[in-house]
C-alpha cells in the first residue's frame, strides 16, 4: 500500500483562482450555485429531488441501461443499482467525460474513483437514499485529436479513426495497429501481456469507442456498482431531450408569463456580467443556438441567419418549422453542446452531486440560469480529486537532493538555483559587492552634485551600468558552479520532468496504465479508499 499525504490545492500553483475560491466557499462564487459545496449542500439536494418523485423517467433511464449493457458482461454490483434505479429514492452521484482511447490521462479515473467513493459516503450518511455512482459518457463529443492518443513511459501513442462525427460512435475497426504500437511499448512482462491482452478483448471485440469504452470501464469499476449511460441513445434524445432542443429553438418559456421566451444564450450572458463583475472570465462560449446536427460520421453546428437554419458546413439547411419537426420526432439527428450538455445529463439522471474538473466546474457555474428556466434539478457542485504519484526510485532520489513535496510542485529554474546556493561551498551572492558600490557611488554621487548639479545623471548612469555587470558576473558564477553539481542539477531536472511532464500536472498527461501493470486492482483501491471529495486535498501518493 502507497504511503499518503496531502497539500492545500493551493500550494501547487496548478488551479485557477475561480477554483481555489470555490472550495473555500468564498461566497461571491457560491453566488453561481444552487446549493453549497458541503455535506449540507448534499443533504438538501436530495431532499429536493426525494420531493419531486415524478421529475424523471426512471422506467426509460432503466430499459436505456439493460439495451446498452446487453453486450457487456454486467457485474452484480451494476445490475443491482441498475434496478435501483428504477426507485423513487435512488439518486446519482455522477461525473461525465467523453471516451478517450483507453481512458486517455489519469484525471478521467481520478473522476470515477471519487464518484464511487462520494457515493459510498452519501450512502453510509444518509441511508433514507440508496446512491448509484454513474459515468456519463461524452459520446456525443467530435475533437478526435483530444481522445485518440495516450501518452505511456514517456512514448505518445496515437490512433487514426477511420471516420470523423461523435467520438462514441467511432469504428474500432482498425485498432489493431494502436495496440500493436502499445504492446511494443508495454514490453512482454507476463503483467504487460495480461493487460494488454484485456484491452484487446474490450476494444477489439466492440463495434465502437462507446462500447469498448464502456467494457474497459465495467472490467475497472463494474465491481464498485459504477453504471456507464451512453447519452446518445435514440430514445433517451426522444424522451429527454426532444424538449430541450424544442426550447432551444423556440425559446424557453418559463413560469412567468409576462416574460417573453429566452434562449439559453440569454440566461448565460446574464451570469457572464455578474461572473465578470466579481473578477472571473466565463469558461465557456454560449451561441444563438447551443445545438449540433448528427449525421453519419459528423457532428455539424446549426446555425442561424435571418430565419434560415443551417449547418456551419452548409451542408443541410431547413426552415424553423421543419427543424422543429426533427426535434419532436427525430432527436436523435440533434446533439447538445457544451451549453446544454449538463442541463440534458441532469434531465436523465436524478443527480445530486456532480464530480467534474476545475475548467468543467468553471463552466458548470455559468448555468444556473439555464437549469432554472428549464426546471431541471442543478445538483451540488463537487471537485474531481486530484493525485501525484511518486514511485520509490524517485523518492529515493528526492531524499538524496534533500527535495520536500512542496518542493516539486515549484518552478524547476529556481529549485535548481536554491539547491546550488544550499550545497555549494562557495560564495556565489555578490550581495555584499553590490552594497560596497552602492556605497561608493552615492559618495560620489554626493560630491558630484556639490561641484556641478549636472554631473547627477552620469554618475547615476555608470552606477547602473556596474550594477548590471556585478549582476553579470553574479550569473556567471552560478553557471559555472551549476556545472560542478551537473549530476544533481539533471536529477532535479529529470524528477520535475518526470512528475510533470511537459511542465504540466501528471494527471492531465499519463495514462494509468504504468500505475496498473504494477498495482491492478490495487491501483483502483487505492484511488477509491483514500479519496475524499468533499475534502478538496491534493493527494500525494508514494507508490
Amino acid at each position: 500500500m502507497p504511503t499518503i499525504e496531502t497539500l492545500p490545492y493551493a500550494d501547487t500553483q496548478h488551479f485557477s483562482r475561480l477554483f481555489l475560491d470555490y472550495i473555500a466557499r468564498n461566497p461571491a462564487v457560491q453566488a453561481f450555485c444552487r446549493y453549497p459545496f458541503s455535506t449540507k449542500g448534499i443533504a438538501d439536494s436530495l431532499a429536493d429531488l426525494s420531493a419531486q418523485p415524478t421529475a424523471y423517467d426512471r422506467a426509460l433511464l432503466c430499459d436505456v441501461l439493460h439495451r446498452q449493457y446487453q453486450h457487456t458482461a454486467m457485474p452484480q454490483a451494476v445490475a443491482d443499482n441498475i434496478r435501483a434505479l428504477a426507485q423513487p429514492q435512488t439518486m446519482v452521484v455522477a461525473t461525465a467525460h467523453q471516451p478517450n482511447i483507453c481512458l486517455g490521462p489519469l484525471y478521467l479515473v481520478y473522476k470515477i474513483a471519487a464518484a464511487i467513493r462520494l457515493a459510498a459516503q452519501l450512502q453510509a450518511s444518509f441511508p433514507q437514499y440508496r446512491l448509484v455512482p454513474v459515468y456519463y459518457m461524452g459520446s456525443e463529443d467530435h475533437d478526435i485529436a483530444e481522445i485518440n492518443h495516450i501518452h505511456v513511459y514517456g512514448k505518445t501513442i496515437t490512433w487514426q479513426p477511420t471516420q470523423g462525427g461523435a467520438v462514441g460512435r467511432l469504428p474500432t475497426d482498425n485498432l489493431s495497429h494502436f495496440f500493436d504500437e502499445l504492446g511494443d511499448v508495454l514490453g512482454k512482462g507476463d503483467a504487460e501481456q495480461r493487460v494488454l491482452d484485456l484491452l484487446r478483448r474490450c476494444y477489439l471485440d466492440k463495434p465502437t469507442l462507446g462500447e469498448a469504452t464502456r467494457a474497459w470501464v465495467n472490467h475497472l469499476f463494474g465491481s464498485y456498482g459504477l453504471v456507464v449511460l451512453d447519452p446518445d441513445d435514440t430514445d433517451l434524445k426522444r424522451g429527454v431531450f426532444s424538449r430541450i432542443a424544442q426550447a432551444e429553438l423556440q425559446g424557453i418559456r418559463t413560469t412567468n408569463t409576462t416574460t417573453p421566451p429566452c434562449r439559453s444564450i440569454d440566461y448565460v450572458r446574464l451570469t457572464d456580467q455578474a461572473l465578470h463583475t466579481v473578477g472571473y472570465e466565463s469558461q465557456a462560449h454560449a451561441r444563438p443556438v447551443n445545438l449540433f446536427y448528427l449525421a453519419a460520421g459528423s457532428r455539424e453546428r446549426v446555425e442561424t441567419h435571418n430565419d434560415e437554419w443551417t449547418t456551419a458546413d452548409g451542408k443541410q439547411h431547413w426552415t424553423k418549422a421543419q427543424l422543429l419537426d426533427i426535434a419532436r420526432h427525430e432527436t436523435e439527428f440533434l446533439s447538445p453542446n457544451v451549453i446544454l450538455r449538463p442541463a440534458y445529463q441532469q434531465a436523465i439522471l436524478p443527480a445530486a452531486a456532480w464530480i467534474g474538473g476545475g475548467g468543467e466546474l468553471a463552466y458548470w457555474l455559468q448555468l444556473k440560469g439555464v437549469f432554472s428556466a428549464f426546471g431541471i434539478h442543478y445538483p451540488v457542485l463537487v471537485p474531481r480529486n486530484s493525485a501525484l504519484w511518486i514511485d520509490g526510485n524517485t523518492a529515493q532520489k528526492m531524499e538524496r537532493l534533500s527535495l520536500s513535496v512542496r518542493d516539486i510542485f515549484r518552478n524547476v529554474d529556481k529549485l535548481v538555483v536554491e539547491y546550488v546556493q544550499r550545497n555549494s561551498h562557495n560564495e556565489l551572492n555578490l550581495f555584499a559587492q553590490k552594497q560596497l558600490l552602492q556605497e561608493a557611488f552615492e559618495q560620489i554621487l554626493e560630491r558630484a552634485q556639490q561641484i556641478d548639479p549636472t554631473l547627477q545623471s552620469s554618475v547615476v548612469g555608470e552606477m547602473t551600468k556596474l550594477t548590471k555587470s556585478v549582476e553579470v558576473l553574479e550569473a556567471k558564477l552560478l553557471r559555472a558552479e551549476k556545472r560542478n553539481f551537473e549530476t544533481a542539477v539533471a536529477q532535479i531536472r529529470a524528477i520535475k520532468g518526470k512528475l510533470f511532464p511537459n511542465g504540466t500536472l501528471q494527471e492531465r498527461h499519463d495514462n494509468m496504465l504504468p500505475y496498473y501493470i504494477k498495482h491492478e486492482q490495487q491501483f483502483i483501491a487505492t484511488l477509491i479508499n483514500n479519496f475524499e471529495p468533499l475534502d478538496a486535498q491534493f493527494s500525494i501518493f508514494w507508490a
